[in-house]
Formats: C-alpha cells, structure tokens, sequence
C-alpha cells in the first residue's frame, strides 16, 4: 500500500477528477479537475509553472460558441463562462475573464503548495483530450515519449516529492510502465462494467473505476 499525502487530476477530461472525489472521499478543488486537456500540452504547462495566463488576449469561443478556449494550450473551459439554453456562452461571456482568471489562480497556488508539500503524491490522467498530435504520432514509443516528457518536467519541477502517475485509457496503457528519478509512470487500466448512473454517464463505470483504483493501491492521507 502507498500512501500519498496529495491526489489530484491531471486531466485529460471531467471523468477522472469525479471518480477521484468519489473514491477518496474528497471535494478539494483542482486547477485541472473540469477542464479538457490536450495530453501534448502538459509538459510545457507544467514548464509554465501551471501559469495558462488567462486573459482577454489568451481566450476564445470555440467555433460552435459552446465553450472558452485557451490558445496557446488548446485546453477547452466547458464549465467556467456563462452559458445559455443549448450550453451557448452567453453574449457577455467576455465580462467574466477576471473572475475565470482570478479562480485558476488560487487553483494553481493550491496544486503548487500541495505538491511541494507532500512527500508522495499520486497524479492521475485520463485519456489525452482529444489531441491531435498525440494521434498522429506514428509509433508507440512516439506515443510513450509524450508521457516521458510529462514525467521529466514533473521530476524537475518536483525534485522532492516521490510522484505516482497514473495512466488510464491512453491507447498505449500496456507500454506506460516507467520511472524518471522520483516520478514513477504506471498503467491503470479501467473496465467498463455497464453501471454508469443515468444522467452522469460522463462519469463512466463507478464499479470499474473502484476496481482501477482499489487495483493501484494507493490510500490517501490529506496532509495536516
């Protein structure tokens, strides 16, 4: 059993950072626990120090106006602007940049200061938002050697904290078992067991992601 004093999502969608409140029994928010993220973007955000500078120069509405955009990462905001009937943003959706900026904020100092702090910390990411240069890389180990990337800039920006990432339906789940210095990457492997709740099918197989995780061993520790 590894015990962790952190747990968070690293994206790559809504599902994971749900099953993960559930699971540990936590409702702490995170910077990326709603937000879709392209899986290539992570190093450089993690490079960023977790900084999407959000402004009026960074966003936009996504060509069908149901959701924000962040530029230079390509990370979709689904949940953070004002939307009408139909889930369109609404016509002042510009208004709440501030306020949308001054949240990821506080979200990044707490990812930050709850990494730095905890000796061991588990992360999670699931599936790769959608990414298409993730898809168009043509081999596995093209594949693999995003996750590499993630961990080296985890390692280096959290040279002191013994980091467990897990990896779950990536396409490439079997070959995702590696360790750069203190980040451990791990394989996760997740099984559809047909018993999502109706209405929240978003938030997949409960009794699959229960396994997944009971199957990983970790136990989570909040720090004092």
């Amino acid at each position: 059993m590894l015990e962790v004093e952190f747990v968070g999502s690293f994206g790559c969608d809504c599902e994971i950072a749900a099953n993960l409140r559930r699971f540990y029994n936590t409702e702490r928010a995170l910077p990326f626990d709603w937000l879709i993220i392209p899986v290539t973007a992570i190093p450089q955000i993690i490079a960023d120090n977790f900084d999407l500078r959000i402004s009026p120069e960074t966003v936009s509405a996504a060509p069908n106006s149901k959701f924000v955009i962040h530029a230079q990462s390509g990370i979709h905001f689904h949940h953070d602007f004002p939307q009408e009937a139909g889930a369109i943003l609404k016509a002042d959706w510009r208004e709440h940049i501030p306020t949308v900026a001054a949240k990821y904020e506080a979200l990044r100092r707490r990812w930050i200061d709850g990494l730095e702090q905890a000796q061991r910390a588990a992360l999670f990411l699931n599936r790769t938002g959608g990414d298409p240069i993730f898809s168009k890389q043509p081999t596995d180990e093209a594949r693999v050697q995003v996750y590499r990337d993630i961990a080296g800039a985890l390692s280096e920006r959290f040279p002191n904290t013994q980091i467990t990432l897990a990896v779950s339906r990536s396409g490439i789940d079997p070959h995702l078992s590696f360790s750069h210095d203190n980040v451990e990457v791990v394989p996760m492997p997740i099984h559809d067991h047909s018993d999502a709740t109706v209405g929240a099918e978003w938030k997949g197989s409960p009794s699959g992601w229960d396994e997944a995780l009971s199957n990983l061993n970790v136990r989570y520790s909040a720090a004092a």
